[in-house]
């Protein structure tokens, strides 16, 4: 709902502030994950990352009326909640490889945004983020399920709600460049 309301807000800021939402955003990014294990206030940092998150997807020109947005942010969530819950079988190894290739994920599309002749490489990329943001979806879904520390809510809803948003933004760019 945070998204939605930032998302609709973000529409009124003026063109010149459009940096402002994203610096902001990305402040409250780095806080949750600094404070995510601090109740009350992780919270409150991962509302105002879903407020911050909806108003800078006005920063880009995502297409109107996004079906595949939604069939992949689906499909991801059904894929993740179908292997950690259904099938149960334990990745734990994998989360060693995840974080490099996220950071490696990231630093592909700020090369393909500077460099016009990696521009080809877009869809292929983002299908390539497809796999690894299910991948951690999946990844964390499971690691939770069999944690024996009795863990908030709020710190796994705070890296579930990152890795769907980036499932949903992908599913927008994907769309975009089909």
């Amino acid at each position: 709902m945070s998204v939605a309301l930032g998302h609709h807000l973000g529409k009124y800021t003026p063109p010149e502030l459009w940096l402002l939402p994203a610096v902001i955003a990305l402040i409250l990014f780095l806080a949750l994950q600094i404070f995510k294990k601090v109740p009350r206030l992780n919270f409150v940092l991962l509302m105002g990352l879903a407020l911050m998150a909806g108003a800078v997807m006005n920063l880009f020109e995502l297409p109107e009326r996004t079906w595949l947005t939604w069939i992949i942010l689906l499909l991801g969530l059904a894929l993740s909640l179908v292997w950690s819950y259904l099938l149960g079988i334990r990745l734990g190894w994998l989360g060693i490889f995840l974080f490099p290739l996220t950071i490696v994920y990231l630093m592909g599309w700020f090369l393909i945004s500077l460099l016009p002749e990696f521009a080809q490489l877009s869809i292929g990329w983002a299908v390539a983020g497809l796999f690894l943001f299910i991948a951690l979806a999946i990844h964390i879904l499971t690691e939770a399920r069999f944690s024996r520390a009795s863990e908030k809510p709020t710190p796994l809803v705070s890296d579930l709600f990152i890795v769907y948003f980036n499932l949903y933004w992908i599913g927008a760019v994907i769309e975009g460049l089909v």
